[in-house]
């Protein structure tokens, strides 16, 4: 049995002792070992785990998802926490990223600057074992359902900046006996490209699916367009899968979603538990 425990969400609707941030951040308990996906935007996943009753003493392994604040703000904390910690990214995931705001302002969101040497990063390639159930992959190429505000992400490069390719995004699986199940942080590359990508390399289709679809539009505030929304729904609906989602999948797309997905699409919030 795999245990999750959401310890950042945007929302926190389970406990009122508990805060959400714009973030994600899960505990992974699996045959007593533990590991943490992401670490939100700041040391709140900390604060919230102790709050949970959850004891981080003896997680040395992180994964980052990709490089954006919102999924490593709380890199810092947890390295000095943690000498005995590792840190596994992909080493793009180090680069310079921005959104753009306005036409003329763009924002940094890429991981703290203080993290960007330290030894204790462990740079992950196109596929990667953390142990005999997990394995991390990457390389995610369809763009079938690709949400358009993606158009206001970029990267810094020698040429300045360019859109971002999602090159440093990656996703975990993991395999309990019958159970397959996807974790990811936002799913930039869009959900039902990363289980083609499965289905196709790897020749798995989970049974179970964890973590943001993408679907804020261009203007945060307000959701992608209907029609990705429902284009996305009826080709998760052709799956046979558990989905949870939250963070950047967002309210409204996410009740556009449930109508069409029904009892396959249930919630994320800060202090949720979920044993599959």
């Amino acid at each position: 049995m795999i245990k999750i425990s959401v310890l950042i969400e945007n929302t926190s609707t389970i406990d009122p002792a508990l805060e959400g941030e714009h973030g994600l951040s899960l505990l992974i308990e699996d045959n007593g070992n533990k590991l943490l996906f992401d670490l939100g935007a700041t040391c709140l996943y900390k604060k919230n785990a102790i709050k949970m009753g959850l004891s981080l003493e003896n997680t040395n392994q992180v994964i980052i998802s990709h490089g954006h604040y919102d999924h490593g703000g709380g890199l810092i904390d947890y390295l000095s926490d943690h000498p005995e910690g590792e840190i596994f990214m992909k080493r793009q995931a180090l680069g310079g990223f921005f959104a753009k705001r306005s036409r003329q302002n763009f924002e940094y969101i890429g991981l703290p600057g203080e993290i960007l040497t330290d030894s204790r990063l462990c740079f992950v390639d196109q596929e990667y074992h953390i142990n005999n159930r997990m394995m991390l992959f990457s390389d995610v190429s369809g763009r079938e359902l690709f949400s358009p505000a993606n158009q206001n992400l970029f990267v810094e490069t020698a040429s300045g900046l360019l859109k971002d390719d999602f090159s440093h995004e990656q996703h975990l699986l993991i395999k309990d006996g019958e159970k397959i199940i996807l974790v990811a942080g936002c799913a930039h590359c869009g959900m039902i490209n990363v289980l083609n990508h499965l289905q196709t390399v790897y020749h798995t289709i989970p049974t179970h699916v964890i973590g943001g679809f993408h679907l804020k539009g261009l203007d945060f505030n307000k959701p992608e367009n209907n029609s990705l929304i429902e284009g996305l729904g009826k080709a998760l609906k052709q799956k046979n899968i558990q989905y949870y989602t939250g963070h950047c999948t967002g309210q409204e797309a996410y009740e556009r979603l449930k109508n069409i997905l029904g009892d396959q699409l249930l919630p994320i919030s800060t202090g949720m538990q979920m044993k599959i």
